[in-house]
């Protein structure tokens, strides 16, 4: 117990130094929207993959993940991220894919396509443990066209990566920590350069008997800081209630749990352009249980 005592320390004095980033809609899914953006130490579900990557460990068996959000306000179609987690005895791999369409400016879609894997360093017979997690996500930034010719469209790519951890020091506590695009670029092809930039978010959240979860999370982005809440209580039906505050601003949904299909929607403020509604669907393939 004295190394997970060690790194509870370790996790409490992270100073994340953020700053606004492209690509921020990769960081909210359905049920993290429900839970008023408060995510980073559950990562128990397939969206963690975009969120916090140390969550995959969390996976016991092979999962398909889709999820869906309507268009949002002027200028912002739809978002779709669709991914796979596979576990194996040692670690979890996970790949994904996020698209957001836009009209209306330069930029016509977003593109990221995500892969990395997730390892429980420390563990025991009490539930605690550490995993840790890190990805290669490659963005892609598509412009629109400067003419109605064929072909005058362009398109240009960026490399970067997520690190990420999770501390369970007791089974009725978590921490969490995510670093979303470790390495900062510019996209500069077109007329006005497109930073993508680092983005740190940490939280705690509290297990109450496998059916109350409540959790803050704080996240600083653009030279500011945000501080979301979450709490989740599951009914004696397999139904979850989903509220939250993002930053002062209300959102919900609720989330259908079966061993084998688990269903989510949410609503929510959508960065001051309105609200928007969210689905997700979680599919096993194989029940199972890591080792």
């Amino acid at each position: 117990m004295k190394k997970l005592h060690y790194f509870i320390l370790a996790a409490c004095i992270v100073i994340p130094q953020n700053l606004h980033a492209q690509f921020e809609g990769t960081s909210s899914s359905t049920r993290s929207t429900a839970l008023g953006g408060m995510f980073t130490p559950i990562g128990d579900d397939p969206s963690t993959l975009f969120i916090n990557i140390a969550g995959l460990v969390n996976s016991t068996s092979p999962v398909l993940y889709g999820d869906f959000s309507d268009a949002s306000g002027e200028g912002y179609g739809g978002e779709t991220m669709i991914g796979v987690l596979y576990p194996v005895s040692w670690v979890t791999f996970g790949a994904g894919w996020y698209r957001r369409d836009l009209s209306g400016g330069e930029i016509e879609d977003e593109n990221v396509l995500i892969a990395g894997l997730a390892k429980k360093l420390l563990k025991n017979t009490g539930g605690s443990y550490l995993s840790v997690g890190a990805a290669v996500k490659v963005g892609r930034l598509a412009y629109e066209s400067s003419c109605d010719c064929p072909g005058s469209g362009s398109s240009e790519s960026k490399v970067t990566g997520d690190f990420g951890l999770i501390l369970r020091p007791l089974p009725v506590i978590s921490i969490g920590y995510s670093m979303l695009t470790v390495k900062e670029t510019d996209f500069e092809e077109y007329s006005s350069s497109q930073s993508w930039n680092r983005v740190n978010r940490w939280g705690i959240s509290y297990f109450w008997e496998e059916r109350v979860v409540v959790g803050f999370e704080q996240r600083r982005s653009g030279g500011s800081t945000t501080y979301h809440y979450g709490l989740a209580v599951r009914t004696s039906t397999p139904i979850e209630i989903l509220a939250g505050f993002d930053d002062g601003d209300v959102q919900g949904g609720i989330r259908w749990v079966d061993e084998v299909v688990r269903v989510s929607a949410a609503f929510g403020s959508d960065g001051g352009r309105g609200v928007h509604a969210m689905a997700s669907i979680e599919v096993s393939i194989l029940k199972g249980e890591k080792e």
